[in-house]
């Protein structure tokens, strides 16, 4: 994620005042909000912090994943291995932000 979109081989800033507000209509908030805050743990962006607690302040309570309906097997061990980070955002995920290798 990192706040930035690539287009025709350049890296551009991501528009943060259009990029919350969308995610919150598409009822994403707590994805981006999980991705949002791998990235600022990852990284020194202290940029970050503003759309991660614009996104903290309308977190759903539904818990969501980044796939398709998990079963049972799946669902228990994503919730035994989440990060504290996945269980803050009520994500189903084992991404930790020592697993983000790349960040600029």
């Amino acid at each position: 994620m990192g706040g930035r979109t690539q287009h025709a081989g350049r890296i551009e800033p991501l528009k943060w005042p259009g990029t919350v507000p969308q995610a919150r209509l598409k009822n994403l908030q707590n994805r981006l909000g999980f991705c949002v805050t791998l990235a600022r743990l990852a990284s020194p962006n202290q940029a970050l912090a503003k759309p991660e607690q614009e996104l903290a302040e309308s977190k759903l309570a539904k818990e969501d994943s980044f796939c398709r309906e998990l079963n049972g097997p799946e669902r228990r061990w994503l919730e035994s291995h989440r990060s504290e980070q996945a269980r803050q955002w009520n994500l189903l995920s084992d991404l930790r932000p020592e697993s983000l290798r790349y960040v600029a």
